[in-house]
């Protein structure tokens, strides 16, 4: 199997630059930490004549600590759509590495998740969020929910 050459922490693009913690990646895909390092990191497993090694299916441009760029995350996204038999659902929340550092956001509004859950977290009422955002409240209970999970 051909490797890919590593990408340059040099590069400028934003998309390329380590980001994430594999803990952080795997809170925003909904996958197990054990499943992203498996894809970041490969992993032995048992043959009949002995163990055999998984080869890394994500090359993140920081190996030490492991921490994904915003392509990485892409690509982890993608193998979890080939494990996962989910309709997808229309976008509330998205990650964009030129939207607030990458990190999550409310697609039509363009605020952090964070700051929303913040606000709940503070005690003040959905509806009243809501409405300073011109947001619904099921969007706020969504952004909460990923803010809380981030």
């Amino acid at each position: 199997m051909a490797t890919r050459p590593r990408r340059s922490t040099q590069n400028t693009d934003l998309r390329d630059q380590p980001a994430y913690t594999l803990a952080e990646a795997a809170r925003y895909l909904k996958l197990p930490v054990a499943t992203l390092r498996s894809s970041v990191a490969g992993r032995p497993y048992p043959k009949a004549e002995g163990t055999a090694r998984f080869q890394p299916l994500i090359h993140p441009p920081s190996r030490q600590p492991p921490a994904l760029s915003f392509w990485n995350l892409i690509e982890a996204h993608v193998l979890r759509s080939f494990l996962s038999a989910e309709t997808p659902a229309p976008r509330t929340i998205a990650i964009d590495p030129k939207i607030a550092f990458g990190r999550p956001i409310i697609v039509r509004a363009g605020i952090s998740t964070a700051a929303i859950a913040g606000r709940i977290d503070a005690k003040e009422p959905a509806a009243e969020v809501a409405a300073d955002y011109d947001l619904t409240v099921e969007e706020v209970e969504q952004a909460v929910l990923f803010g809380r999970a981030a």
